[in-house]
């Protein structure tokens, strides 16, 4: 079986940086933006979900 060199094809070794960047890096900030930006376009909804969340820890 022949050893394929991925290296005549032109595909380089990543560091950490780049596979953070390329397998979507900081998810967490957009998480908190989605939340932040649905709550201020259904401000409403967004009260009453916490509330039924609020009575239901309860």
């Amino acid at each position: 079986m022949k050893n394929l060199n991925l290296e005549n094809f032109g595909v380089q070794e990543m560091n950490a940086k780049e596979m953070r960047n390329e397998n979507g890096g900081n998810w967490f900030y957009g998480w908190v933006i989605e939340g932040l930006i649905d709550a201020a376009t259904d401000w409403d909804g967004a009260v009453a979900s916490f509330n039924r969340g609020v009575k239901a820890a309860k």
